[in-house]
């Protein structure tokens, strides 16, 4: 059995697991009933892929269920570096409209799963 290791980059705020960021989501965010069945099942990380809003959530310790990472997934710019800092631009704009003036982070860490 071995451990995989991804990196994470995005721009937006980390917690200490789903539940907190659930909580933070919702202060924006009001969850339909099908929504809280969804998380019930499949869990918060699971409901925040493919988000309209294009924010993104990932458990950075699967085993733990330690960390939690919720915003704008810029990873792939690192494919492309003469876009990068547009795609940082554009990620730090979006989490603006949809946050206001809630604080953010260019969060650059390592998920274990």
């Amino acid at each position: 059995m071995g451990v995989d290791y991804s990196p994470v980059l995005y721009v937006g705020k980390q917690f200490d697991d789903s539940q907190e960021a659930r909580e933070f989501y919702e202060r924006f965010f009001e969850l339909s009933n099908e929504d809280e069945n969804y998380i019930e099942e499949d869990g918060f990380a699971e409901f925040c892929y493919g988000l309209e809003n294009d924010l993104d959530g990932v458990t950075l310790n699967c085993y733990s269920g330690w960390g939690f990472v919720l915003g704008i997934d810029i990873g792939a710019g690192i494919h492309d570096p003469e876009r990068f800092s547009e795609l940082v631009s554009d990620a730090i704009t979006k989490w603006k409209s949809i946050f206001k003036d809630e604080a953010f982070e260019i969060i650059h860490t390592v998920r274990v799963w």
